[in-house]
């Protein structure tokens, strides 16, 4: 009998697993499709999926902070073996990914720029206070909570990690 329950016990636990990491996938692929739907109506390519920066951005998720585990995300990203350059957007209290892209990364409330509204998702990054665009070719996404994260790289010249 205990032999019985305690299989039965994992079965219902690796249900729940799975149901969770199908949940996360399924919002996961909505906001990348959010974000590549908002580079669109700007007339750039749509961003690839990217195995390194959806760990880092799983891992940086539950904090809401850009300087998380004791590094930025770009630091993060390259010591887990992107090797090119790395921005991320947060999000705090959105309902869906598609909230968080369009209303908490690309609203009016959203500092002022010379690249505009939500300039990591269109490539740019402040570099010593001159706008550069980095033509971000990357993206990696995680949701923990309301907490929405977008970590968006260039992969170097060879399109290969460290």
């Amino acid at each position: 009998m205990f032999r019985s329950l305690s299989v039965l016990i994992f079965g219902v636990i690796l249900v729940i697993c799975i149901a969770n990491d199908a949940a996360a996938s399924g919002v996961n692929e909505r906001m990348i499709a959010a974000i590549n739907r908002y580079r669109e109506s700007f007339g750039l390519p749509a961003l690839r999926e990217d195995p390194v920066l959806m760990q880092v951005a799983q891992a940086r998720a539950p904090y809401y902070d850009h300087h998380s585990l004791g590094q930025w995300s770009w630091e993060h990203c390259h010591r887990s073996g992107f090797a090119g350059p790395a921005s991320d957007n947060l999000c705090q209290g959105a309902a869906t990914p598609e909230e968080a892209v369009l209303d908490g990364w690309g609203g009016e409330d959203r500092e002022k720029n010379p690249a505009g509204h939500n300039y990591q998702m269109r490539g740019y990054m402040n570099i010593n206070g001159r706008w550069v665009d980095q033509h971000f070719d990357s993206v990696g996404v995680a949701v923990s909570g309301r907490n929405f994260i977008a970590i968006f790289g260039r992969r170097d010249a060879g399109g290969k990690y460290n």
